[in-house]
């Protein structure tokens, strides 16, 4: 790997909202972070914390109160969240990179929710490394979820959309 392509891989997940990237090859091995702790930090913190119970179980009711709203919250989202399991056909990402849905920014979606998409049509973009790279979609049917938001990072494999049969 040339010193060229790891200051872009850094400079992308500079840029991201990733908080660790590893990778491995042949010839190296690159681990970058973005957390602020280090490992030191959270035992002091783990011994704080035992030595605190009153705060804690002053914490775990506020969690309990951000969990709850947290599953309000998620009852009212759209079927495009992720609180929906698929049942279609699942495009997922082929790459790392950031989605957009859109060709350009001026420009409106590929597709949107009870679209009919067709076999090798583009239903959105992933950029790696200043490569725009289109996905396109292998089935074709009515696209019934979209399980990312323009300008998301994504990772390999996440799914991207759903497509149900045509009816």
């Amino acid at each position: 790997m040339e010193f060229q392509q790891l200051k872009e891989i850094i400079d992308l997940i500079d840029h991201s909202s990733l908080r660790e990237f590893s990778l491995q090859d042949e010839e190296i091995s690159l681990y970058l972070s973005k957390n602020k702790h280090s490992e030191s930090e959270k035992i002091s913190e783990n011994k704080t914390e035992s030595k605190e119970t009153n705060k804690a179980t002053s914490n775990e009711a506020a969690q309990e109160t951000t969990k709850a709203e947290k599953e309000k919250t998620t009852s009212q989202q759209t079927p495009t969240a992720e609180n929906t399991s698929p049942t279609g056909y699942v495009i997922e990402a082929p790459i790392v990179g950031m989605a957009y849905l859109s060709p350009a920014p001026d420009k409106g979606p590929f597709k949107q929710i009870g679209d009919a998409v067709a076999v090798g049509e583009t239903v959105c973009i992933v950029e790696a490394m200043k490569i725009m790279n289109e996905i396109k979609s292998d089935r074709s049917g009515i696209l019934s979820s979209i399980f990312v938001k323009d300008g998301d990072i994504v990772e390999f494999g996440q799914p991207l959309f759903e497509i149900s049969e045509e009816q």
